[in-house]
């Protein structure tokens, strides 16, 4: 959900379709992938931006299932939408 929405662009609407949910249920399950999202980064994570600006993380703990020490970069876009905007 969050891959199709803020990664890949797709407007609320398709996504509930792709996902085969209303569209309030997409909501409110989008708002919970986000909030689930920013707590696995604040407790993984040591959160930089790097030279050009981008919000990275250098990953903390070897429990992951990824290479410890890899650099995880998360583009800007994925910040919250400014106020009053409508998805």
């Amino acid at each position: 959900m969050l891959v199709l929405h803020d990664l890949e662009g797709l407007p609320l609407k398709l996504v509930a379709e792709v996902m085969g949910s209303t569209l309030g249920a997409t909501k409110v399950r989008l708002h919970r992938a986000r909030k689930r999202f920013a707590e696995i980064c604040r407790e993984e994570c040591e959160q930089f931006y790097n030279e050009d600006g981008v919000l990275s993380c250098q990953l903390k703990s070897t429990t992951h299932s990824l290479r410890p020490g890899l650099p995880i970069t998360v583009s800007t876009h994925l910040t919250a939408p400014a106020r009053g905007a409508r998805s």
